[in-house]
């Protein structure tokens, strides 16, 4: 059916995405959500300081939503529906295992623990570690920690994601009143 609305051809919502707007469309939403992670170039950059605080704000409170609205602009209502079909089922395709293998599970512990003691021992840890030191003018190191931690919860599977959630979560003893 050839309906014409206000002298245009109605739109197909069956009409397939094409592959070149479903890659563009992509680039636009992840890179966006991605922006934040550019904030540590702004700040060791030799801009002013009020401009380095402008970008950085815009980096995390401006960029991830506009990513967000050009790519469903450039998508449409199905083509995004369709970016974020695609997405989930690659997170679950990666969190989805409920039960990982010991040494999976063992791997993903270290990457679990190391994060977290560095950042409870770093203050220590500076005279024998000096890169862990913010004065060094470097966060690379911190940023890979932040980044093996939540790999961690990748790592682990969905078994573990429960766990933690489950600590958050009171349940009275059995047999108390």
């Amino acid at each position: 059916m050839n309906t014409k609305i206000h002298g245009e051809p109605a739109v197909h919502a069956d009409r397939p995405v094409s592959r070149a707007r479903l890659a563009i469309g992509g680039v636009l939403f992840v890179g966006g959500f991605l922006s934040p992670l550019l904030i540590p170039l702004v700040t060791q950059s030799d801009l002013p300081a009020n401009w380095k605080a402008v970008l950085s704000t815009g980096l995390v409170a401006g960029l991830p939503e506009v990513g967000m609205v050009l790519a469903a602009a450039v998508l449409g209502k199905q083509g995004f529906a369709l970016l974020k079909q695609k997405l989930f089922a690659l997170l679950h395709k990666h969190t989805a295992p409920a039960a990982v293998s010991v040494g999976r599970y063992r791997f993903g512990l270290v990457m679990f623990c190391i994060p977290l003691l560095a950042g409870w021992l770093s203050p220590y840890l500076v005279r024998v570690l000096p890169a862990l030191s913010l004065e060094q003018g470097s966060l690379m190191p911190l940023i890979l920690l932040d980044l093996m931690f939540a790999s961690s919860f990748l790592v682990l599977g969905a078994d573990f994601w429960e766990k933690i959630r489950r600590l958050f979560v009171y349940s009275q003893p059995p047999g108390s009143a």
